[in-house]
């Protein structure tokens, strides 16, 4: 019994890399600014679609900055499919441009570059 405790310790022992810390901490500041930004009137300028989607999808990439600050590999997958998503959505919009591609490549390569070390 002893051994499996220690099996299951180590596990869950996994250090969160200071790479991740930051992207955890940026993106949940950014995330709190988002919704702020989504009841402004301007999104509505965009489309009366535009404020709900903020809201949802910054709900769930607080959810996977969570998952994130905890190491799962799943909030590394469900992260890196908002910022996907986001692209699409830039595109779609007509405001889509490398340069605004720049951080959301970054974070994902440094998600990716972490998740070996992920449970």
């Amino acid at each position: 019994m002893e051994q499996q405790n220690n099996i299951f310790k180590l596990k869950n022992d996994t250090k969160r890399p200071v790479l991740i810390t930051i992207i955890c901490v940026i993106g949940f500041i950014a995330a709190i600014l988002t919704f702020i930004m989504a009841f402004s009137g301007t999104t509505k300028l965009i489309g009366s679609w535009y404020p709900v989607y903020l809201i949802a999808t910054r709900v769930i990439t607080i959810i996977g900055i969570i998952g994130l600050w905890k190491m799962k590999k799943w909030a590394a997958y469900t992260y890196i499919a908002v910022l996907t998503l986001n692209q699409f959505i830039l595109i779609a919009l007509g405001t889509w441009n490398a340069i605004g591609l720049i951080f959301p490549a970054v974070v994902a390569g440094v998600i990716l570059s972490q998740i070996k070390k992920m449970n």
